[in-house]
C-alpha cells in the first residue's frame, strides 16, 4: 500500500454506512512508531568512536606487537557483541 492509497480511505462509518469521522493518514507518526520499536528491540544501536592518544615512543617493538594483539582480540570481542573487561583481557594476555 502506498502513501497515495493510504490518502483515499474512506473515512470509518458506523454500522449503517453512515461516515462517523475523518481519516488523515500521518506517515511521521508511523514511522517515528517504527523506529521507537526497533530501538527498544535493540534493532538500531547508536554508535560512537573513543580515541586515545597515547605515546609509543618509549615502547619496544616487542611491546607495541603484543599491544596490538590485545587490541585485535579486544576489537574481535566487540565485534561478537560480548561486553569485555579489558583487565580481564590484559591479565590473560600476561598470563
Amino acid at each position: 500500500m502506498t502513501d497515495a492509497d493510504l490518502g483515499q480511505i474512506d473515512a470509518p462509518k458506523d454500522e449503517d454506512g453512515n461516515p462517523i469521522g475523518s481519516f488523515q493518514y500521518q506517515g511521521n507518526v508511523a514511522n517515528r512508531a517504527l523506529e521507537l520499536l526497533a530501538k527498544t528491540l535493540g534493532m538500531l544501536t547508536e554508535k560512537s568512536e573513543v580515541t586515545q592518544k597515547r605515546d609509543y615512543e618509549h615502547l619496544s617493538n616487542l611491546e607495541l606487537l603484543q599491544l596490538l594483539a590485545r587490541e585485535a582480540r579486544e576489537l574481535e570481542l566487540l565485534e561478537h557483541g560480548k561486553v569485555i573487561d579489558a583487565e580481564a583481557v590484559d591479565s590473560k594476555a600476561n598470563d
